[in-house]
């Protein structure tokens, strides 16, 4: 799993950090929930998404979902607004980020799409 555990010293010194949940082009729906990242030493998160590149006619739809540790499923915690076109958007996470954090996305008619999925997770 994408770890991203800190001692609490380290914590402490950076209050926030940045991490890619996903970048690149892509040419049909997928996740990463295989390689989460580890969120649990956080308390709010602002993610954001950049979608910089399209070909064809494009919709796109992404969410990042956290996991209950107990039963294993994975649940929404922010959808992002269906895309057409290139854009961005921010999403504000004030709390409850759970354990694992994990994307999901659908793309429909174009033939790629190129994004990048982030976030700043702070304590």
């Amino acid at each position: 799993m994408g770890d991203q555990l800190l001692n609490v010293n380290e914590l402490r010194a950076k209050r926030a950090i940045s991490v890619t949940i996903k970048s690149g082009t892509i040419t049909a729906g997928g996740n990463t929930q295989s390689t989460p990242q580890r969120v649990s030493q956080f308390k709010e998160a602002n993610f954001f998404l950049d979608l910089t590149a399209k070909a064809g006619t494009l919709t796109f739809n992404i969410s990042v979902f956290t996991k209950d540790l107990v039963s294993g499923k994975w649940f929404t915690l922010v959808a992002f607004t269906q895309a057409s076109d290139v854009t961005t958007e921010m999403k504000t996470v004030a709390a409850n980020l759970g354990a694992y954090v994990a994307c999901v996305w659908t793309i429909g008619a174009a033939t790629s799409v190129t994004f990048s999925l982030s976030a700043v997770l702070k304590v």
